[in-house]
């Protein structure tokens, strides 16, 4: 903590936190050298992510190599704000107060996207859509080398468009909906990781922030930011990224994932016909996993129905 900081280094606690906040303001400027979070728009770098996904499963994920990342919301915790007319917007439905913050990842949990922009009570797909990422994924703009349709993984809490992908709700789902939903599931799980490692890796996150709400945005971007590149140093990484530029797939155009919708009057939410579009799009993923004759183990099944 900063009490053991200050006590080690014999300094005032102020002290300590006027030196987080110098170090703070120097990554934040020097944010293009250590690596900008920035999700990316050329279709090299999407299809990039998508052969990561694809390499993280071993090839036996149907789907993973159009995961252009997953997206997921983490409460991260803050001190009452004081005497701010809107302070119960920042309670949480977890009953503490916290601020919002929507991050894309791939798949080996380096950030793609990170917000901190709404408070605690609004809704991740709330959050999400004021984002201008999201407004490309109701487009279903993103695509690979070949031209082939690459999207999101998320959960329940965001809206099916065509360039989001979330799981089939309900129980006894068919076994090629359970499939796909056990596909997106692995993929998934990255960006529940990455998160997971960010909190684990900077402890203030554990406990709320002793921080002027304000400029929580800049501190959690810069921990995001300092995350990516500690990840980059892992061994896994670096024997994919040598991998890749050595002995590059070569990408091919699938049919069914080259469809094109035209949709006029995007906003920063969900409208009823994106939806209607975006049932569709899954129905085609769904049958692509079938076409690859993906299933679920016999021994996931088993352990789902007890």
């Amino acid at each position: 903590t900063t009490i053991d900081i200050a006590h080690h280094h014999g300094v005032y606690r102020d002290h300590v936190y006027n030196v987080i906040w110098e170090v703070v303001d120097v990554i934040f400027d020097h944010q293009d050298e250590l690596g900008r979070i920035h999700f990316p728009e050329d279709t090299e770098s999407l299809s990039k992510i998508g052969r990561g996904f694809d390499y993280r499963r071993n090839g036996d994920n149907p789907i993973a190599r159009f995961c252009a990342g997953c997206v997921d919301g983490l409460a991260v915790k803050v001190l009452l704000p004081g005497s701010r007319d809107d302070s119960l917007a920042y309670k949480c439905r977890k009953g503490f107060y916290s601020v919002n913050v929507q991050a894309v990842c791939d798949a080996f949990r380096r950030f793609l996207h990170l917000s901190c922009n709404t408070p605690g009570s609004v809704h991740d797909s709330l959050a999400f859509g004021r984002e201008e990422i999201f407004v490309r994924l109701c487009k279903g703009e993103l695509r690979d080398a070949a031209g082939n349709r690459m999207y999101i993984f998320g959960d329940e809490a965001y809206p099916l468009v065509p360039g989001l992908m979330t799981p089939v709700s309900g129980r006894n789902l068919a076994p090629t909906e359970d499939a796909y939903c056990m596909a997106l599931s692995e993929c998934r799980a990255s960006i529940e990781c990455a998160f997971g490692m960010l909190v684990r890796r900077w402890q203030l996150l554990c406990r709320p922030l002793e921080v002027d709400i304000t400029r929580v945005p800049k501190l959690v971007y810069c921990l995001g930011i300092l995350h990516n590149f500690l990840v980059s140093e892992l061994p896994v990484v670096q024997e994919f990224e040598a991998a890749d530029d050595s002995d590059r797939a070569v990408e091919e155009a699938i049919d069914e994932m080259m469809d094109v919708f035209s949709i006029e009057g995007i906003e920063h939410f969900a409208t009823k016909d994106q939806l209607k579009q975006g049932k569709e799009v899954r129905e085609k993923v769904i049958d692509h996993v079938r076409r690859n004759c993906f299933v679920r183990p016999s021994y996931r099944r088993q352990r789902k129905v007890q």
